[in-house]
């Protein structure tokens, strides 16, 4: 279920054929993109501002997911050097 989101034509194309890109999908259905040289965006899914979730619950999912995204590309780079 992480994969789903609903893209326009712009961000599936970068998603799709412009390597180095890689997008992260928050709880709320933000998706953090970061760019091949490690800047990062946020985009909204419209209508979030319409249903805010709570902001505690909003803070731990942002650091759990944050956590598991780091994680991630530690063991991508610990794979890549051996």
């Amino acid at each position: 279920m992480g994969n789903l989101k609903c893209l326009c034509r712009q961000h599936h194309r970068l998603k799709t054929f412009h390597s180095g890109w890689q997008d992260t999908q928050l709880l709320d259905g933000t998706v953090i993109w970061t760019s091949p040289t490690g800047r990062t965006y946020r985009t909204s899914p419209a209508g979030a501002d319409l249903f805010p979730p709570s902001r505690a619950r909003m803070r731990r999912a942002d650091t759990q997911q944050a956590q598991q995204a780091e994680a991630a590309k530690l063991s991508n780079y610990a794979g890549a050097q051996a």
